[in-house]
């Protein structure tokens, strides 16, 4: 008997299953009234938008790991100045990341970084 993840599996053939289903979610809500943050977006700008997000999403499945990691690493080296300005802004995100956590988190590192600046 098949489960509704078995449908989903079905829908996109297999591949980044859970990734691809998260991103059509989206766009789908997206197409509700009220809810289409890109409706101010030209067409070119909403589909280059769409592009992004959908690799993005699609990037986040962990049967990809190793070749994100290999191009990764190979992009690095043959980056040379570029590698200190990315790396620095890298850190700079994460390091900044806590905002996009739940709020009694965020509330306590901006608490805790607060008290170190001050």
């Amino acid at each position: 008997m098949m489960n509704v993840m078995d449908d989903v599996a079905v829908i996109y053939n297999d591949k980044s299953v859970l990734e691809n289903f998260h991103i059509a979610s989206a766009f789908k809500i997206m197409r509700r009234p009220g809810t289409n943050i890109f409706s101010q977006m030209s067409l070119e700008e909403f589909r280059t938008v769409r592009r992004f997000m959908i690799e993005c999403v699609l990037a986040t499945d962990m049967s990809k790991h190793g070749k994100q990691m290999t191009l990764a690493q190979n992009k690095l080296e043959n980056m040379a100045d570029e590698k200190v300005f990315t790396l620095s802004f890298l850190l700079h995100a994460a390091d900044i990341g806590h905002a996009c956590r739940p709020w009694s988190m965020t509330e306590k590192w901006t608490e805790l970084i607060s008290e170190e600046f001050f």
